[in-house]
């Protein structure tokens, strides 16, 4: 009986706190039904009226918000009353009760609770001692329960839905890493339920943003190439094999449609304004890959939010459509200098700001002290790689030098979310000149989270090792 409550009080103490953060997101943010729109809402709303058909992969934007806007849409259609325009004068709006847009905003927050909540219990789960299992719940709560995070879940845009599902991902990572590195698991069933979860959840968020493509091939590359130990090959193969085929698969569905929509257009035509027309040598690189140039095109130049300009050089336009993505992919190949250089010389920049920008809210719309709280937890500097980078090192050293199965699994995990992390990063910044902090956002938060997820690590392997006992 006594050994049974040692085994069931941590878990009771898990769900007390879960329960505990989740009532305190609830009613500590105002109205849960509020929302606020943006110029890229109606997009989304365009994107929903499609039918769910393989058009509905090409639409204007990625599917996953729209097919949530389909499954709740109102009767009497949306009615979108408040677009916040911050970088317009007076262009700034609060919260206002959008009835047609409560079902969404407040599923947005009931996605980000279960998400959050799930890693944690993982992570509860997976950790090897008592004290590092509570405070990596307590960490990863609090960073997703903060106003950094919290606020993005009434705005309408796809940033909610994307941090929550990546949570999601994140968690089913691990346990499935866990279970198929685990020396004769015994329910196959289970390993592959845990496989088919991950799988979708991977799809959506996938589908979330386009830049979120880009982690599937380090995916595929991390399974096909890091074996995880211990694992029976007889049992190992079919999982690696399939998923990883599966997720080609979902790349290149993605990367076709993502084309065939052309909402990659205006992305690459602010790029081409302002990375390429202003510097003639690589004006004369496009133009050996058959970019038509003119004087027209040449006044374009640094004309950010004015692309309209282009759609006027047909000649162009023919070129750009056929050939766009493929030209801009090889130009970042062949100056990988400038490429990795412009990143590292804006990361200061991309890490300088980590609150929404769409409303300043009312009083009650947040609790203020939690903003301080909330800028410890999402640290507004690019050192937050330096540490992360330095974390993965001591697993590294540790996982090396204990050959633990549980350990090494570990390494894996780390590494594929630092490598991941990293490409992310690349993509969603070299993505589109335009609003580099946001679009990157798909990078830095998850590189902030990995500063508390990873220092918790090494505490726990190395307290696990030098004596604590396992769970």
């Amino acid at each position: 009986m006594l050994n049974c409550l040692k085994k069931t009080f941590p878990w009771l103490l898990l769900l007390v706190t879960i329960c505990g953060f989740s009532l305190f997101r609830i009613i500590s943010y105002g109205d849960p039904g509020t929302s606020i729109g943006t110029v890229d809402t109606s997009e989304f709303i365009s994107s929903a009226q499609v039918d769910l058909d393989c058009h509905f992969l090409e639409a204007g934007r990625p599917p996953t918000l729209p097919l949530l806007y389909k499954l709740l849409h109102p009767v009497t259609g949306y009615d979108l009353t408040a677009v916040s325009m911050p970088s317009a004068a007076d262009g700034l709006k609060e919260l206002q009760w959008q009835p047609d847009f409560s079902p969404v905003v407040r599923f947005q927050m009931i996605l980000s609770i279960l998400a959050w909540s799930s890693l944690a219990v993982v992570l509860f789960y997976r950790l090897r001692t008592l004290v590092g299992k509570f405070t990596v719940a307590l960490f990863i709560l609090a960073f997703a329960y903060s106003p950094q995070l919290a606020e993005w879940d009434r705005i309408l845009l796809s940033e909610s839905v994307s941090f929550s599902l990546f949570a999601f991902l994140l968690a089913l990572t691990i346990e499935l890493a866990f279970r198929c590195s685990e020396v004769g698991y015994s329910s196959n069933l289970s390993l592959y339920l845990v496989g088919i979860s991950w799988f979708i959840v991977f799809v959506l968020w996938v589908f979330a943003r386009d830049a979120n493509a880009y982690l599937i091939p380090v995916t595929v590359i991390m399974l096909f190439i890091i074996f995880m130990p211990g694992f029976p090959r007889r049992r190992k193969l079919p999982i690696v094999i399939g998923l990883g085929l599966l997720l080609s698969a979902c790349f290149y569905l993605q990367q076709m449609t993502m084309r065939a929509s052309q909402r990659w257009v205006l992305p690459f035509l602010t790029n081409i304004s302002v990375n390429v027309l202003p510097y003639p040598d690589r004006v004369d690189l496009f133009r050996s890959m058959g970019m038509p140039v003119s004087d027209e095109l040449m006044h374009l130049q640094s004309s950010m939010g004015g692309e309209a300009g282009f759609y006027k050089l047909d000649d162009f336009m023919d070129w750009t459509e056929k050939n766009g993505t493929k030209v801009y992919t090889r130009f970042l190949m062949e100056y990988p200098l400038w490429a990795t250089s412009k990143l590292y010389n804006d990361l200061e920049l991309l890490f300088s700001e980590n609150l929404q920008p769409w409303f300043s809210g009312p009083k009650d719309s947040h609790p203020s002290d939690l903003i301080r709280i909330g800028d410890m937890l999402h640290p507004k500097t690019s050192g937050v790689i330096l540490l992360d980078v330095f974390f993965t090192i001591i697993i590294m050293f540790i996982a090396f030098r204990s050959r633990d199965a549980d350990s090494l699994t570990w390494l894996w995990i780390t590494m594929w979310l630092f490598i991941g992390e990293m490409v992310l990063l690349f993509i969603s910044y070299h993505g589109d000149a335009r609003s580099t902090i946001r679009h990157t956002l798909v990078a830095t938060m998850p590189l902030r989270l990995s500063i508390w997820l990873l220092a918790i690590l090494v505490f726990d392997m190395i307290n696990y090792h030098i004596g604590s006992k396992p769970r």
